[in-house]
């Protein structure tokens, strides 16, 4: 079963979620959402959020190799561009001068670009391309260095509803969908035909103004000016948005409300809801009309924790004249039961990052590119393991090499002794003399048996021999050595005698056997008819100690009849 991990970082919240995969199906195994303040302007916000990611790694054992982490949508440049191509490698060669001509504020060199197919008319090309600051990148990357996490991928958490919309049975069903995100820093549209990315725009909510804390370059990128003397309304952004100050050189669309007075009244809070949802509906509104589609939108599936505004359901309904209803996976996608309505509301981006690792068809862009391309530590271990590799075969062919030459050495040292040896044999045969001496019996011997080899007899020459005698007489002596306490200290054998001596224990038993156990031994030392010769004696070194073990003296004589030692 493989598993992932999806982490959501928000301006408001936390996100971490663990899918698994088993077979085709998918299960959300973990989920974790927890409000951390990532947006804050305190110093200790960064290192607040890498203690928090790593301890719920640890707490809860989470794998750390397979990790995608989502960058918010509003941190970088979106554009859509029309390029007079298809070809999927021309693209990604020029994609970059592309992008050049609609930055402002960044050089190229400055930015990460990735982008994904919109539409293809011909042999003009729509592209949804977004530029990612590399200066946001590395942040995010030093952030989770601290927790010992290396992500797989970086992409944008709006790419995240396009590949939960996919599990979602109403939307599936339907030609023309809209996804809308209301999240805590800006409210994302997809729009999907047929399952395929048409459309996407990021709408800013909110600014992070306020008479006591200005930000002139924000304001200056503002399309709504603030007006004179008013501050921010944080009383309906608190119910919605927190909202974070503009990176540099972003240029986007951008709603500021009015803060309310003190004293205000329900009435005169529900008045400035009103104009909220207004200014919802007519950037919806304005995003719709601009998408030319052949037909108009079957179904909106809203989500994120703007989606549980009172209200808001119905104004979308009843604006556009289509359901809307919630992003819910569950029917597809297994949920803890305990958190399941949290989790449908909350973890669609965390989710969707997970499944770019476990689904292939998901559509997803990638910014780990150029220098912070991902390398896991297999890949920095690649080139010193195969240098490692190479030492080693180049060392065992040189060993190799040098156990062949030695052998072949030591077979032309064998081949000439041999041919030394066979040389001597012929000379001695042929000395007549030398025949009848004793130096004649071993090349004699040699020549036999090289004899019978070449006639090629399955019989080897018959040698009696001490060794022989030993094998025959110790086998005996051990089947006796089972039974009764037996041992040798001294013992010598010749062609015709053996004598040992050792101890054993006091009982006359033990010689008789022995004894008995020698005699049989007889048809297999010697052939002829002529009985061994035995003889045996013990003696108490204490008689006062009748139990104590006794020394013995054993001698076989082995009767061969016609042959002395000399014969041998």
């Amino acid at each position: 079963m493989a598993k992932a991990i999806g982490i959501d970082i928000g301006s408001k919240s936390l996100k971490i979620l663990e899918l698994e995969r088993s077979g085709t199906k998918l299960k959300i195994t973990f989920f974790h959402n927890i409000e951390i303040p990532f947006g804050s302007d305190s110093d200790s916000a960064p290192d607040l959020l890498a203690e928090t990611i790593k301890n719920i790694f640890q707490q809860y054992r989470l794998e750390t190799e397979n990790v995608v982490l989502s960058i918010p949508t509003q941190e970088g440049i979106l554009r859509e561009i029309t390029v007079d191509f298809k070809d999927d490698n021309h693209i990604r060669q020029t994609i970059k001068y592309e992008a050049e001509k609609h930055l402002q504020a960044y050089e190229i060199e400055d930015v990460v670009v990735d982008y994904r197919k919109l539409q293809v008319v011909g042999e003009k090309t729509k592209l949804f391309v977004a530029c990612m600051p590399k200066k946001s990148l590395a942040q995010r990357l030093k952030l989770l260095e601290i927790c010992n996490l290396d992500p797989m991928i970086m992409d944008l958490d709006i790419m995240a509803l396009v590949n939960v919309a996919r599990f979602v049975p109403d939307a599936v069903a339907k030609d023309n969908v809209a996804v809308i995100d209301f999240g805590a820093g800006s409210t994302k549209i997809v729009i999907l035909q047929k399952g395929q990315l048409r459309h996407i725009r990021a709408i800013r909510l909110g600014s992070g103004l306020g008479k006591d804390e200005p930000n002139p370059q924000a304001t200056s990128q503002s399309n709504i000016d603030l007006p004179s003397g008013e501050e921010i309304d944080w009383s309906i952004e608190n119910e919605l948005i927190v909202s974070l100050a503009m990176p540099d050189g972003i240029e986007m669309d951008r709603m500021v409300l009015v803060k309310k007075e003190a004293g205000d009244s329900s009435v005169h809070l529900q008045k400035k809801k009103e104009e909220f949802f207004k200014r919802i509906i007519k950037e919806l509104g304005r995003t719709m009309m601009s998408l030319h589609l052949n037909e108009p939108i079957d179904i909106v599936c809203i989500s994120g924790g703007g989606s549980q505004l009172e209200g808001l359901r119905g104004r979308i309904e009843q604006a556009f004249k289509v359901p809307t209803i919630l992003l819910d996976f569950s029917q597809t996608i297994q949920c803890p039961e305990d958190n399941r309505e949290d989790i449908v509301v909350t973890a669609p981006i965390a989710l969707g990052m997970a499944m770019e690792l476990l689904d292939g068809d998901c559509q997803c862009m990638n910014f780990r590119k150029e220098e912070y391309s991902y390398t896991n530590r297999f890949e920095l271990m690649k080139k010193p393991l195969a240098l490692l590799a190479t030492w080693l075969f180049i060392f065992l062919l040189i060993f190799c090499y040098y156990i062949q030459k030695q052998r072949i050495a030591y077979e032309k040292v064998y081949d000439q002794l041999l041919d030394k040896a066979n040389i001597i044999s012929e000379r001695i045969d042929g000395e007549d003399s030398l025949k009848g001496t004793k130096f004649t019996k071993i090349p004699n011997l040699y020549t036999r048996m090289k004899k019978r080899v070449d006639e090629q007899s399955t019989e080897a020459p018959s040698v009696e021999d001490a060794f022989l005698r030993w094998n025959i007489v110790m086998k005996s002596f051990i089947n006796v050595r089972n039974r009764y306490f037996l041992t040798i200290d001294k013992f010598n054998i010749d062609p015709l005698e053996c004598v040992w001596e050792g101890e054993v224990e006091n009982n006359p038993e033990a010689l008789d056997t022995l004894t008995r156990a020698m005699r049989s031994i007889e048809q297999e030392v010697d052939k002829s008819s002529d009985k061994t010769r035995i003889q045996s004696s013990g003696v108490n070194p204490n008689p006062s100690h009748p139990s104590l073990k006794r020394r013995y003296n054993f001698q076989v004589g082995f009767q061969a009849k016609s042959k002395t030692k000399e014969d041998f």
